[in-house]
């Protein structure tokens, strides 16, 4: 398992986000008639899957059944249990409480294998939950006699989770491991070390921690070799000085002496040295400090609410977190993924990917508490895209879609424009059809898929996606070539005519873009006969149409231009009171009196001005 593993029960729906139907229980028969209260509670999880007050119920009937489990608990009873907690969990993958329950559970019932396989799920589902964590290397240490494997899990868990403000929990189970394999040597110091550089909110217990165990340890086991030459050279040039200081009060010329003639006595060294640690030590504290006081105010705001949950968050907390990630963003900087390093030092690149992992540290846990807050997943997403760190921003794109409700559409439009950006067309193409599939009625999405569909099919087959789909928004046929009898939408509560318009609109302007004029125009000359009423856009985006030939020079042609834009206001004028109030009729015709004074010539341009002018501003 590694921090990349992305469970496939989990992700199987993300480009719908659609929740598959649950299925009927096992042992269907028995359950009916052995099993009637969990049934009727599971009855109406299948009916409010949404309702996790619901899924709490069912896993509490579900540990009563049999008088509760134990190792006796029948074939039929084990199989409701795991049935149930893998429903409700594939349903909120994020409530690490139930599963740390279900993994405790089952290695209670003597199920050790099966509980480390709920445990690698659980990692899958919510990887940086610092409490999942925790309680799996404790069951590890519990299970596990391998050295090697307890540190390669450590080692995933500290990248996964050892950046937390309050992932203590998991660090004193390191500690302990580490203790209890090298007996508090300098393995242990170092990873002391390494965990005191961090902002952790129990920063000074492991600051005491790292003193005295450095001072039970010898000082050259404890630095390096580099820093110890370095002293040692240190001494030697100071014990030189000090010397020709000396012949000179008492008057005497002294010989420049190599330094290295110098003998430094190992309690001089030794001395020196630990006066080095002291001052590196109390540098690191003052650091790490100031990095803890500077958090502090974010992280007490939200102790109130640090973990998931489907209720709505309060106000204050997501103001909260955009603070805090603004905060964490200016405080670590821009920084890029790791990467190989090449023509930089190690210390300079294992501060910018510590920098780059504090920032994601963050987001992960945001995401934690806003899961059903679509800005979250975007802000994080768009991060990850600016730094360049395309495959782990799929794995959040992956992991929003989940999460969040299928009516939350842009962070799915954003994910399918972001395979389409790397060249993954039919993954995108994907996306779009099974959220149609879902939302069938969804303008940004079919508008989406038609420019998609145009960049691999061609225009028309473009705009043969968007003409399909105003076909199935009305009753009867879609003909473009007369304008018949009006055309009623079908009754459907998601859709909307000023949605259907902007569909309408969106065809037109792709005939234009093409120089496609007389198609463009038949779109407009179509719909305004047949649509059961209009609105301002649609009379907006005809007229800019028929205004836009400004370059116009053919006499006869500017004669056609000005004659089809006194009928098409004529046209407008007359739906007062149908579809437009005065103040929009007063609007469009205002924009075509503009255009008159910019772009209009000769006497017949002035008098239409003036009668306009005056029918509008004293009529109306």
């Amino acid at each position: 398992m590694d921090s990349s593993t992305i469970s496939e029960n989990h992700f199987g729906s993300v480009a719908s986000g659609k929740n598959p139907v649950l299925p009927s229980p096992p042992h269907k028969k028995e359950v009916e008639h052995h099993y009637q209260e969990w049934l009727s509670k599971y009855r109406l999880v299948q009916q409010y899957d949404h309702d996790l007050q619901l899924w709490e119920v069912l896993l509490n009937e579900v540990s009563r059944l049999d008088g509760g489990l134990t190792k006796a608990s029948s074939l039929i009873t084990l199989e409701l249990f795991r049935f149930s907690y893998d429903l409700c969990l594939n349903r909120f993958p994020l409530l690490f409480a139930y599963w740390i329950k279900y993994a405790e559970l089952e290695f209670r019932l003597g199920f050790t294998e099966i509980a480390s396989d709920v445990y690698e799920r659980a990692i899958a589902a919510f990887p940086n939950s610092v409490d999942i964590w925790a309680s799996y290397v404790k069951f590890k240490l519990l299970t596990c006699h391998d050295d090697v494997e307890l540190t390669l899990a450590f080692e995933l868990g500290a990248e996964l989770v050892g950046l937390h403000f309050m992932s203590h929990s998991f660090w004193d189970q390191y500690i302990n491991f580490e203790e209890r394999s090298n007996g508090g040597g300098i393995k242990v110091l170092n990873l002391l070390k390494r965990i005191i550089t961090i902002p952790l909110h129990q920063y000074a217990k492991y600051f005491d921690k790292y003193i005295k165990l450095s001072k039970k340890l010898a000082i050259k086991e404890i630095i390096s070799p580099e820093v110890i030459l370095k002293a040692t050279k240190d001494l030697q040039i100071r014990a030189i000085k000090s010397q020709k200081i000396s012949t000179a009060t008492d008057g005497l010329t002294v010989t420049s002496k190599d330094p290295n003639s110098i003998i430094i006595t190992k309690a001089e060294l030794d001395i020196e040295l630990r006066k080095r640690f002291q001052l590196e030590t109390t540098h690191l504290y003052t650091v790490t400090q100031g990095k803890v006081a500077a958090r502090w105010p974010f992280e007490k705001a939200m102790s109130f609410r640090p973990y998931y949950d489907v209720s709505f968050i309060d106000e204050t907390q997501i103001v909260n977190w955009r603070k805090y990630l603004d905060f964490e963003e200016i405080e670590c900087g821009t920084s890029e993924p790791p990467n190989e390093i090449t023509d930089i030092t190690l210390a300079v690149s294992l501060e910018l990917n510590d920098r780059y992992s504090r920032i994601r540290a963050l987001y992960d846990r945001c995401l934690v508490v806003t899961a059903s807050m679509e800005e979250f997943w975007l802000r994080y997403t768009r991060w990850l895209i600016g730094v360049g760190d395309y495959d782990e921003a799929r794995v959040i794109f992956q992991r929003g879609s989940l999460l969040l409700p299928i009516g939350r559409t842009e962070l799915r439009h954003l994910f399918a424009k972001f395979e389409e950006g790397v060249g993954n067309y039919e993954s995108a193409k994907i996306m779009y059809d099974n959220i149609l599939l879902v939302l069938p009625f969804s303008i940004e999405t079919i508008i989406l898929k038609s420019s998609l569909i145009r960049l691999l099919e061609g225009f028309d087959a473009g705009i043969s996606v968007l003409e399909q789909f105003l076909n199935n928004c009305f009753q009867g046929d879609y003909v473009t070539d007369t304008a018949s009898t009006k055309r009623n939408l079908k009754n459907n509560p998601d859709l909307t005519l000023p949605d259907v318009i902007a569909v309408i609109i969106e065809v037109a302007n792709s005939y234009r873009m093409q120089g496609y004029e007389s198609q463009c125009r038949q779109v407009f000359e179509y719909w305004s006969g047949v649509l059961p009423n209009t609105n301002y856009q649609f009379w907006l985006a005809y007229l800019r149409f028929e205004m836009h030939h400004v370059f116009i020079t053919n006499a006869e042609q500017k004669q056609q231009q000005q004659e089809r834009l006194v009928y098409l206001i004529k046209t407008i004028r007359g739906l007062q009171g149908e579809s437009m109030n005065p103040t929009e009729i007063k609007d469009l015709c205002h924009q075509y009196m503009v255009h008159l004074l910019e772009n209009g010539s000769g006497k017949s341009a002035i008098e239409t001005y003036a009668e306009l002018d005056r029918e509008i501003n004293f009529k109306l």
